[in-house]
């Protein structure tokens, strides 16, 4: 862990030959104590503010890493995120970046002896040879795509018939996704057309604005981002898209890069080192003005941004939570301000947030209340799986569910079956004592996994053997409660033999271009029903999909966190939004344990109006977000004892420091005991807390230099769950 007396920047003296060439954002090699560092230089002062300084040692690459716009956002992250600066720093700047790579990536080129050498018996480096001819300087993974074995490269390499040359705008111009033939813009149906003017409208002021688009599911938000686009480009502006989910990759990439051909670039952790930087390098020389991403993508290097859309706003996966933990609707909106670009948030469930800004006239609501798809929203059915036990129904699916999946099965259509757990079942209990098989490590129970035939934690990762007879009694009473998706898959199967089916969860989608394989699998019709958790749940576009199950509506329902009925909301109302796309018409049929709450009951009548006004209700009466902010102080460490006296430590200094705030805790965290560290929590609730970072900063440095024990503190602004 890095102190709290390293967190500040330290004097350096420029050295003659470096003057002019070493500025603010550039990268420099340091002495530091005995050994030398890469540093990172953030400001030039006349004199330093120490007696005596020592020289840089040198200056890495030519031009610098980081522009004036990331130095203040780095200094903007580190204050309204309590992170120190280098963890800033490294979310803004790619782990590519980080080491001794070269700035621009490296390309394959002929020499001019290549023209001039004899290859008639080289038929393989004269067709290495003629692919670069061809296409222009490529990198090596391409050349490998093509065809090019290794060892060509390198026999053509040691002849001098081969040169590696440093990227440029032209070089670049040919490595974003690019199908061929580019797409034409829809005609805009009435309500599109009415949110579009808006947009524009905003567009054209060129002045930091901040407008939430509120459409039903299919009400064609993504045209109305396509042309948003088209439009910052007319203005000589690039433009930012963020989705959530790493599997909606290869169907926005499909969209976009054919109605922008060879403009787009692609970020998201499923790129490799090469091909990140790569990416980020057309980026930054202005081949690619439009950048699509999940999170980590907002730091996109664009120099002329005129338009940020954040899609599917309201998902909690654009909240980053490790250190630094910033949230990337913040961060676009910090980015609009400095561009004085437009920030689009998207949805057809706001976050509670967005939506009472909007109300508040903070920012601009632009409503799209009809689809644009053949068929209308669909009709929900509520199935109270209680009365199915009482009937005699123990099975994991409901009659409705049942008959309602032969029937699209008879039609030759699809289904969608959504249930957000992985794993086969979320526990396994002796019904004889009541043992639940429990991971040693954290406060859960084990899940089991029937592909492996383990027990698995997924929080720490610790496996073991499926017992077959109970630890604690001896007992062999042993049952699985609580499905997942593999138990889903299999019980599908076993009662659709004949069904072919798709699994999209976290297991099944871990190797590289997984998402896009089972997506296109399913799309082009090679499946009749897909299984999933929540990475199904939104964004997708199945016209051929009619029908949606969902297996168990109440497993964010359940969760300790006062988010909870929220969440129920936008995952029911998202995953309903997949059926009935089509000409078809669609249904849902959603099972749940709680079929009266009134986030199931708002999701299936498709009313966020009432469902907004329901949980602002409770919010207000509570005091939480979106009429205060939290800051959550978490303890964790292996010594129960000395962390709940550095609990009560930590609670005496916020008591001095706080003014107007709420002090909740010390109290144990609701996951108690996580990797085998315990967990305790204080959280600090009030209107303006962030106008305290400064304060509690200055806590924070006083806690950690108190300390003997090894305790550790995290500090979570407006954390997304308190688990």
């Amino acid at each position: 862990m890095i102190s709290d007396a390293v967190d500040r920047p330290f004097d350096y003296r420029i050295p003659g030959h470096l003057r002019g060439r070493a500025v603010p954002g550039s990268a420099v090699r340091v002495p530091f104590g005995r050994r030398e560092y890469r540093g990172y230089i953030l400001r030039l002062l006349p004199h330093p503010s120490v007696g005596e300084v020592r020289e840089i040692i040198s200056l890495e690459g030519s031009e610098p890493l980081l522009q004036r716009e990331q130095l203040a956002l780095l200094h903007w992250m580190a204050h309204r995120y309590y992170c120190r600066k280098i963890e800033a720093l490294h979310a803004l700047l790619p782990a590519p970046f980080r080491g001794d790579h070269p700035l621009a990536p490296r390309l394959l080129a002929p020499t001019p002896a290549a023209a001039e050498a004899d290859l008639s018996r080289a038929p393989a480096q004269r067709r290495a040879l003629s692919i670069l001819r061809k296409h222009g300087p490529l990198p090596r993974r391409e050349l490998t795509r093509k065809g090019v074995r290794s060892e060509i490269v390198r026999i053509l390499l040691q002849r001098g018939l081969l040169k590696e040359v440093a990227a440029t705008a032209s070089t670049l111009g040919s490595q974003g996704p690019a199908p061929a033939g580019a797409t034409e813009p829809l005609l805009l149906k009435e309500e599109q057309q009415r949110a579009f003017s808006g947009i524009s409208a905003a567009l054209d002021r060129r002045r930091p604005e901040k407008v939430l688009l509120h459409g039903v599911t299919a009400s064609g938000k993504t045209e109305i981002y396509l042309q948003a686009i088209a439009r910052s480009l007319e203005q000589g502006r690039g433009a930012l898209v963020l989705f959530p989910e790493i599997s909606l990759t290869p169907q926005m990439i499909e969209l976009f890069a054919a109605r922008f051909p060879g403009r787009v670039a692609v970020l998201h952790s499923r790129l490799t080192a090469r091909e990140r930087r790569e990416q980020w390098q057309r980026i930054r020389l202005g081949v690619a003005p439009i950048v699509l991403g999940a999170r980590s993508a907002v730091f996109a290097p664009l120099e002329k941004i005129g338009l940020i859309v954040i899609d599917e706003e309201h998902e909690t996966s654009y909240k980053q939570e490790e250190a630094p933990r910033y949230h990337a609707r913040e961060v676009a909106w910090w980015r609009a301000r400095f561009h004085d670009a437009l920030l689009l948030l998207g949805s057809a469930t706001p976050s509670l947030e967005s939506y009472y800004e909007a109300e508040q006239g903070r920012s601009q609501l632009l409503e799209m209340n009809v689809r644009v798809t053949p068929s209308d929203l669909p009709a929900v059915e509520v199935v109270d799986m209680r009365e199915e036990m009482r009937q005699g129904n123990r099975h994991i699916f409901s009659r409705s569910l049942q008959a309602g999946l032969t029937e699209i099965l008879e039609r030759g259509e699809q289904a969608l079956l959504f249930l957000n757990r992985r794993g086969f079942a979320g526990f396994i209990l002796c019904r004889e004592c009541g043992y639940v098989v429990r991971c040693p490590h954290c406060a859960v129970s084990l899940t089991l996994h029937m592909d492996r035939q383990r027990m698995l934690c997924h929080y720490c990762s610790y496996e073991t053997a499926v017992p077959r007879s109970c630890p604690q009694c001896g007992g062999i009473k042993i049952r699985h409660f609580s499905a997942g998706t593999q138990r889903v898959e299999k019980e599908t199967a076993r009662l659709f033999p004949e069904a072919s089916l798709v699994r999209m969860d976290s297991d099944t989608t871990s190797s590289r271009g997984a998402h896009q394989r089972l997506y296109r699998r399913f799309r082009e019709g090679g499946a009749d029903i897909l299984i999933g958790t929540q990475m199904i749940a939104k964004g997708f576009d199945f016209p051929r999909v009619t029908l949606v199950g969902v297996v168990t509506a109440d497993t964010a329902l359940n969760l300790p966190d006062f988010r909870a009925a929220e969440r129920t909301f936008q995952l029911l109302t998202q995953v309903s939004g997949r059926s009935g796309r089509g000409r078809g018409g669609g249904k849902v049929i959603v099972q749940s344990y709680h079929p009266t709450h009134y986030s199931v009951q708002r999701a299936a009548g498709h009313d966020y109006r009432s469902f907004y006004t329901d949980e602002l209700e409770m919010r207000r009466a509570l005091l939480y977000p979106p009429f205060t902010d939290l800051v959550r102080f978490l303890l964790s460490g292996a010594d129960e004892k000395a962390l709940w006296e550095a609990a009560g430590d930590l609670h005496r200094l916020l008591e001095e420091q706080r003014r107007e705030a709420e002090l909740l805790g010390p109290a144990r965290a609701p996951l108690y005991r996580l990797k085998t560290a315990y967990r305790i929590q204080l959280i600090l609730k009030g209107e303006r807390l962030p106008a305290a970072a400064p304060r509690l900063r200055r806590v924070m440095r006083e806690f950690r230099q108190q300390r003997t024990a090894p305790v550790r503190l995290t500090v979570d602004f407006n954390p997304m769950m308190v688990l």
